[in-house]
């Protein structure tokens, strides 16, 4: 599978039953998310669970 990430797990979401994808940077009480994480938080038609880097 090619392309965006976001898309590509997205349409891997659909088989899936759970999604893990990291933040990035900022403190460790940053709630900041890179592009993917986001794109999977708003999209994924799974659960999504979002870990610190």
């Amino acid at each position: 599978m090619t392309g965006y990430a976001g898309s590509c797990l997205e349409q891997l979401s659909r088989s899936s039953r759970l999604v893990v994808v990291t933040r990035h940077g900022g403190s460790k009480n940053s709630a900041h998310l890179g592009s993917t994480a986001h794109a999977m938080v708003f999209h994924a038609k799974c659960p999504v669970l979002v870990v610190p880097q």
